[in-house]
């Protein structure tokens, strides 16, 4: 894991290089958008990249250079949601990073190289002269990015912020802010953007395995073991050898930043690590969180706008031991630890910064009441007025969904990210 200062946005621009999907980051650390992009034709495009059918099966990291009066800026690339588009000339620097990972096809260690479209029909770029097909740029895995540890604080209680992205040419770039409680082994809150142009979903052929990314936020254990070893702990600490005893009863590692919400599959990969990753009773992660995702994206996909996303935790489940007194559930307990708690809710903000509108959105991530308690309400719920209603919404087994104000929230939840929003965004139900 590296552990430096990220490269002002400045200097970033300075350098030329630009993160196809833009996903660059401020010198604060915060994750900003690009803003309006002017769509380019893919029809007139020299070089147009299907992003789901031409790429190479260990696909690379794509970056973008796209200059303006010798200024800079990371941007998407223009096009229609599934297409990267090029024009003749262009340079794209196609990479590889992490360690032990290279080009494939190319010199011994070669991790990236300046590509130029070049406008010939089964040979769209050239290398120094050599022409190459998209595919034929691929890497000896698909890179996966890693964990950089900012030293700036965050959230509350000792949290502090850290970022999911990738290093190339000796250069960050951002992806997924994460603010992370370390002495607990619990993330917060993560932040990203959504991007309204490139939400079409896309499955992973393989899904990586989560990793802990030696960030230092599972000291003494594993995280690994410690979510395989769920079920032993649960019994332990409800002291009931019946429990569990069906798939509700099943933890997932689910997702805070999803894979979905991604256009590229490095960028997914990328999302596989522990500290983006949160203790989900299984049949509330694939019910009622999995159907909220893909209303956000489809909702971006309409306005064909970027979204900030912001997702995170609030307080600790508990469970009655034997004796009827409530536990609170840790996936990691010793003689004076707990770590990783399991929480008791979940909560997603989505903000329109060119709008100015956001909404939010709160999941009680415990299946197994017979009724909702007004303690289980944070705020109170819009759904309907807001156009974000939905009979799955109410399913308890599923995840209790509710939506409220994005300030009401952030009165009980104080940890919510700062957005200007000026009022609620409406779904279309």
């Amino acid at each position: 894991m590296r552990d430096v200062t990220l490269v002002p946005l400045l200097l970033l621009a300075s350098a030329g290089w630009l993160l196809a999907p833009a996903h660059a980051a401020s010198a604060t650390g915060r994750t900003v958008a690009s803003g309006d992009r002017p769509r380019r034709d893919q029809h007139h495009a020299a070089c147009s990249v299907d992003l789901t059918e031409d790429l190479a099966e260990k696909e690379p990291l794509i970056l973008q250079k796209q200059c303006t009066k010798n200024v800079c800026s990371w941007k998407l690339s223009e096009g229609d949601e599934d297409q990267l588009n090029f024009e003749r000339g262009e340079e794209v620097l196609i990479a590889c990073p992490d360690k032990n990972n290279e080009l494939q096809g190319f010199a011994s260690q070669t991790k990236s190289v300046v590509a130029v479209c070049s406008d010939k029909p089964d040979s769209s770029f050239k290398v120094n002269g050599e022409a190459f097909t998209i595919k034929g740029f691929e890497c000896e895995r698909i890179p996966k990015g890693e964990i950089m540890t900012k030293n700036v604080a965050c959230g509350h209680r000792n949290a502090e912020l850290m970022e999911l992205g990738f290093t190339v040419r000796d250069q960050w770039y951002s992806l997924i802010k994460v603010c992370h409680v370390k002495a607990r082994s619990e993330t917060l809150f993560t932040e990203h953007i959504l991007q309204g142009e490139t939400t079409k979903k896309r499955r992973i052929a393989k899904r990586p395995s989560f990793e802990e990314g030696g960030c230092g936020c599972y000291q003494g254990f594993s995280a690994n073991d410690a979510y395989k070893n769920v079920n032993k702990t649960l019994r332990e600490v409800t002291g009931s050898s019946k429990f569990p005893s069906s798939i509700s009863s099943n933890i997932d590692r689910g997702h805070l930043a999803p894979d979905g919400d991604f256009p590229i599959t490095p960028y997914r990969y990328a999302t596989y690590f522990y500290v983006n990753a949160v203790p989900m009773w299984s049949v509330i992660n694939r019910g009622n969180w999995v159907a909220l995702e893909d209303k956000i994206r489809k909702l971006a996909r309409d306005l064909a706008t970027d979204l900030h996303i912001a997702t995170g935790v609030f307080r600790v489940m508990d469970l009655p031991d034997r004796n009827g007194n409530l536990q609170e559930l840790f996936l990691y307990r010793s003689s004076n630890r707990k770590q990783i708690p399991v929480p008791k809710f979940l909560w997603k903000v989505v903000y329109d910064e060119k709008s100015k509108k956001g909404i939010a959105f709160v999941v009680l991530n415990d299946p197994f009441p017979k009724a909702i308690d007004s303690d289980d309400e944070l705020c109170p719920n819009i759904c309907k007025e807001s156009g974000w209603n939905d009979n799955r919404w109410r399913r308890i087994s599923r995840g209790y969904l509710y939506c409220c104000e994005v300030k009401e929230l952030k009165k009980f939840v104080p940890y919510v990210p700062k957005y200007d929003v000026k009022s609620v965004l409406n779904g279309s139900d």
